[in-house]
């Protein structure tokens, strides 16, 4: 196993936490970095709740969509295999780390956080695969070098679901959300449903757990049809 580590900044997490690393219940396959499940729910001084509103670390939790996709990952490994894939918005890096194991050629995480990124290297040591991470993706169309995009719970910005959607007439798109419920219907087909909760447990309403797995209409989909 490689040398696995994560080092973080003091004010990156909640004090009084620790990131330990463990497995995930819906994919036994990964193990992540992630806080431990008895991390502080009471509220918090001022000077951590500033810390971690201007600072986010979403990459210490295994979002229940990025669980979702890195299991249908795992079960479709056709989809990727020797494949060029960019997991965008990555966080913790489980889907880009699904891809690999499910034998993409080339992995490259794409997240502006400095903090995710050095999570999703730590992961991926982990984990035993090679990934490439970038704070940003800038191409044209000339330049788009990627045979399958992944991404989980990126599209509340408006702006990446035109991005995406600008996308799926070049390459593979593979989407799981669980806060938008329909996207554009001539591009993005459902093929799968997951009832998963985020590691470690953030206690959100059941409708955030359910979460739709959808693929862009670029190329037939064989896998097992969306079940309800």
């Amino acid at each position: 196993m490689r040398n696995a580590a994560l080092a973080i900044r003091n004010d990156s997490v909640l004090k009084e936490t620790k990131i330990v690393a463990r497995p995930l219940p819906l994919c036994s396959e990964i193990n992540l970095f992630l806080l431990e499940e008895d991390y502080p729910k009471e509220p918090v001084s001022r000077f951590e709740f500033n810390a971690n509103i201007a600072s986010p670390p979403y990459w210490a939790f295994c979002w229940a969509s990025g669980q979702a996709l890195a299991r249908f990952i795992l079960d479709n490994r056709a989809l990727v295999q020797d494949k060029k894939v960019l997991d965008f918005g990555a966080g913790s890096g489980v889907a880009g780390i699904a891809a690999a194991k499910a034998g993409a050629c080339t992995v490259v995480a794409c997240d502006i956080d400095p903090e995710a990124r050095k999570a999703i290297q730590a992961n991926a040591d982990l984990n035993q695969v090679t990934i490439t991470t970038l704070e940003e993706i800038i191409f044209s169309d000339q330049d788009f070098d990627f045979d399958v995009v992944i991404a989980g719970d990126v599209c509340y910005d408006q702006k990446n679901i035109s991005w995406l959607s600008s996308l799926a007439l070049q390459c593979f798109i593979l989407l799981a959300d669980s806060r938008v419920k329909r996207f554009p219907e001539d591009l993005f087909t459902p093929v799968a449903r997951f009832k998963v909760k985020t590691v470690p447990d953030i206690y959100e309403s059941e409708e955030f757990n359910d979460i739709i797995i959808y693929n862009s209409h670029v190329k037939d989909y064989s896998g097992p049809a969306l079940s309800r």
